[in-house]
């Protein structure tokens, strides 16, 4: 038997049907990352390297249950179940937040969300909160996080990312 969140990823993630030609066609024109998106990708490229994440996709569609409501994420990561938004500050209001419920109700995925400043501006100490939640996503314990954290920028000091 398949779970409630399984089913509904297949259905409302990788199964799509009768997407509209307008979602598809603005998503075929985000394909090309902004500067601010690279940086995080860059950062998330980095992490899948290390095997803390798998499976990352850009530009996401996803249909938000039997609504007809599309929607696009920028980064989802399937394994842990992350949905990361990079936004400018018209994203952070209500009808955000009512989305990023509904994900998590119809997913079990949560999103995190930074924005465009806190990336350009904070970058080590946005690229160490992100680190910090992902591994919290995946029940890594405190000490485990700690220590995930210490390899990764000894890593980047090193230049071995």
């Amino acid at each position: 038997m398949k779970s409630y969140w399984g089913e509904n990823r297949r259905r409302y993630i990788f199964e799509l049907k009768n997407v509209p030609a307008d979602i598809l066609r603005f998503q075929r024109s985000m394909k090309r990352l902004t500067k601010v998106e690279r940086m995080v990708s860059t950062f998330l490229q980095d992490c899948v390297s290390l095997q803390w994440i798998s499976n990352i996709r850009t530009q996401q569609i996803i249909k938000l249950g039997d609504l007809d409501k599309f929607i696009i994420v920028d980064f989802f990561i399937i394994n842990p179940g992350v949905i990361l938004e990079v936004d400018g500050p018209e994203h952070l209001n209500k009808r955000d937040d009512k989305r990023d419920q509904i994900i998590k109700q119809l997913f079990g995925y949560k999103v995190l969300r930074v924005t465009n400043r806190e990336v350009k501006e904070y970058n080590k100490e946005t690229r160490e909160s992100l680190l910090i939640q992902i591994s919290e996503i995946s029940k890594m314990k405190p000490r485990e996080i700690c220590a995930r954290v210490e390899k990764y920028w000894s890593l980047k000091a090193r230049g071995s990312l």
